[in-house]
């Protein structure tokens, strides 16, 4: 970061900041592909999914190889299926690694990976810049003045990290069928390694300008303030990958998203006595949503979040003060409404349409 102070006057300062910033956030986790869920909270790893399934009862027996036989004679079935994976979450309840790496090095002799370690991996480049301005324009008036813009490039993206005992991955959806299953049909059955993205391959590009100025005004009786803000928001998907699924509407530049917003604010200060004080301050502003909430499956696709428009907010709070040599208190209401705001979530459903 670079900052410049300006002293302009003795009444008038100035300060300009300039920055980049670069980093990642990477969330491990597991894929598989034909395989079995290693997870060990998995519906099917655990003994309900086998006391629900009259497939795995039969009958039980004695120690000494005589059937089981309840009051009335009839026979009693037992699931020893349920028991073992009772036993199994109850003992160990952590991933099996030596079944998995057994798997991809034994079972599929080092060749494609059933299981593999990935991350979904977030970089950032981030150039800001900003600019303040502080003056005092009488006795009883201060201004303050400011304008920043901000350029954030985000690329978001699968990068494979181990292979866990095999040689590649295969870059494909298998739940699909022909073209569905490709995550990019520019690269169609592509094999991955160690340090190659895959899955989903996109950047999150957006501009943002802001600019506001606020008044103080001070007597002896009463203070008070003014703020107004205004800001403009550019958003835009760029996918790298052009998905199976959505093989029109996935690769290169979605459309762009332009919000224009606006706020005031303003306070009050009454002095009832040099101890004793009314304070009240209110706000009306609009916000643009969150940039990966813009969105609605960025991973695969440029589809906007449907109904998407800019937040408002109406804020307000009164306080009663009082600050006496040996008693300080702060009796405080305040009411705040926000609306139209914006969330996208995923959730995994297994079954069929």
């Amino acid at each position: 970061m670079l900052s410049h102070y300006w002293k302009i006057s003795d009444k008038t300062n100035l300060n300009t900041n300039v920055a980049y910033q670069i980093g990642h956030i990477a969330n491990s986790r597991i894929d598989y592909q034909l395989a079995n869920n290693p997870d060990p909270t998995y519906y099917k790893n655990l003994p309900s999914y086998y006391l629900n399934s009259q497939t795995y009862y039969q009958p039980g027996t004695n120690p000494d190889g005589t059937p089981s036989l309840d009051d009335q004679g009839n026979p009693v079935f037992v699931n020893p299926t349920a028991i073992t994976a009772q036993t199994n979450f109850v003992n160990d309840g952590q991933i099996n690694w030596n079944k998995i790496y057994y798997t991809n090095a034994v079972v599929n002799q080092g060749g494609k990976s059933a299981y593999v370690v990935y991350e979904d991996r977030t970089d950032d480049k981030l150039w800001s810049a900003n600019s303040i301005l502080s003056s005092t324009l009488s006795d009883n008036i201060n201004m303050n003045a400011g304008i920043s813009f901000k350029k954030l490039r985000s690329r978001n993206y699968q990068k494979l990290t181990d292979l866990l005992g095999g040689s590649y991955f295969e870059d494909i959806d298998p739940f699909y069928q022909g073209d569905l299953t490709q995550s990019d049909l520019n690269n169609p059955n592509r094999r991955v390694v160690e340090g190659d993205s895959y899955g989903y391959n996109y950047y999150l590009n957006a501009i943002t300008f802001d600019g506001f100025t606020q008044f103080k005004f001070t007597y002896k009786k009463v203070d008070f303030y003014l703020g107004q803000s205004f800001s403009r928001s550019e958003y835009q998907r760029d996918g790298l990958y052009r998905n199976g699924i959505y093989a029109s509407n996935s690769y290169g530049k979605s459309k762009s998203l332009v919000f224009e917003n606006f706020g005031f604010k303003g306070g009050l200060t009454y002095k009832i006595t040099g101890r004793q004080m009314l304070d009240f301050n209110g706000v009306y502003m609009t916000k643009a949503p969150n940039l990966r909430n813009a969105f609605s499956n960025a991973r695969i696709n440029n589809n906007v979040t449907p109904d998407l428009v800019s937040e408002s907010v109406v804020s307000g709070d009164a306080s009663y003060i009082i600050k006496a040599p040996k008693f300080k208190g702060r009796l405080t209401g305040y009411f705040s409404k926000i609306q139209n705001s914006t969330e996208v979530s995923f959730f995994y459903g297994e079954g069929c349409l």
